[in-house]
């Protein structure tokens, strides 16, 4: 894939092609909720990381 702009990462033909895409999704834990209807999408080829502080939810993202 060639791109235009390294530092924007957008691709020079601007279509989009997502490798995984998350809709809606809503998850509770012990009357907690850890999700109310996030939706995220990862770009084929893009490098994403997960960051926040210890209980907000990272492995759990990674589980569902």
């Amino acid at each position: 894939m060639r791109f235009a702009n390294l530092y924007s990462m957008e691709p020079v033909n601007n279509k989009q092609t997502h490798a995984i895409e998350l809709r809606n999704i809503s998850f509770a834990y012990n009357e907690r909720m850890i999700f109310d209807q996030l939706s995220l999408h990862f770009g084929k080829g893009e490098i994403h990381g997960i960051l926040g502080p210890n209980g907000a939810g990272k492995s759990t993202l990674l589980k569902i």
